[in-house]
């Protein structure tokens, strides 16, 4: 029993002391035109990538679901890894939200928050029917547009 409660003191107190981060709590996406694109990055091919590729989703239901499932905790791992994915949240010509993650290592960086976060691939591949998967010449024109900003 004593073992039990030891346990949950150090699970409650390493949960208390992760920070937490809603990633896309501060967007109304009914109002506005809001896409999520994800760009092939640097780092390793996975799985994932190779099938998906370069891809955009713009379904609002899809956008809500991923408000409340993208619910994440700091990490103190640190890989030698690159990243999977650029992901940038916009609203018609503006980019509101960028962010990479590395889909083999499962951690991802924000411009808009600080640290490491925690970031279970599934939490993406769940909305794999959802993507719209965009030609290499698509991706390379809008890396090209957000380069002017």
């Amino acid at each position: 029993m004593k073992r039990i409660l030891l346990l949950f003191l150090t699970l409650l107190l390493f949960v208390s002391c992760s920070k937490k981060i809603e990633v896309f709590n501060k967007y109304d996406f009914n109002t506005g035109d809001y896409v999520l694109y994800g760009l092939i990055s640097m780092g390793g091919p996975t799985e994932f990538t190779d099938r998906v590729g370069d891809f955009k989703i713009q379904d609002v239901s899809t956008l809500k679901r991923m408000q409340s499932d993208w619910v994440l905790y700091t990490t103190n791992r640190r890989m030698p890894c690159g990243y999977s994915y650029d992901f940038f949240l916009m609203k018609g010509d503006s980019c509101v939200n960028k962010f990479s993650a590395n889909l083999e290592c499962k951690y991802i960086i924000f411009d808009d928050f600080e640290g490491w976060y925690n970031f279970p691939p599934k939490l993406l591949h769940k909305y794999e029917k959802s993507m719209i998967k965009i030609s290499e010449e698509e991706a390379r024109e809008f890396m090209k547009n957000r380069k002017l900003e």
